[in-house]
């Protein structure tokens, strides 16, 4: 992964901080448009494209926005079939779930060149 496409995921809790911040504040204006929208076409679905390590970085952003799309998709459904239809909720969910899968693929990328070096 080049220094670049390397440093995305780190930048993940960063916006989803971002966009949890400005949904929970109920700041009524464009400016939570921006993170928000930005966080959840890209984020959720860029976390499990990691774990497919694809060489391509187009076939990686046009997965990432896809399944962003349908994870995004599917945590709606489940919450108003659930009778609990909540945007918070499901921000909070789709953001704790993000982060938590980023922080699993960082750790495997750093085990994984650990042993690569030894």
């Amino acid at each position: 992964m080049s220094g670049a496409r390397a440093a995305i995921p780190l930048l993940i809790p960063i916006l989803a901080l971002a966009a949890v911040t400005m949904v929970l504040a109920d700041v009524d204006s464009h400016v939570r448009a921006a993170p928000a929208l930005a966080f959840l076409l890209v984020c959720p679905g860029f976390v499990v494209v990691q774990f497919l390590r694809l060489d391509d970085p187009l076939t990686e952003w046009t997965l990432s926005v896809a399944l962003s799309i349908a994870i995004d998709t599917a945590v709606a459904l489940v919450t108003i079939y659930a009778g609990g239809w909540s945007p918070r909720f499901a921000m909070i969910g789709i953001a704790a779930c993000t982060v938590f899968l980023d922080g699993v693929a960082i750790w495997r990328r750093r085990n994984t060149t650990e042993r690569r070096a030894t």
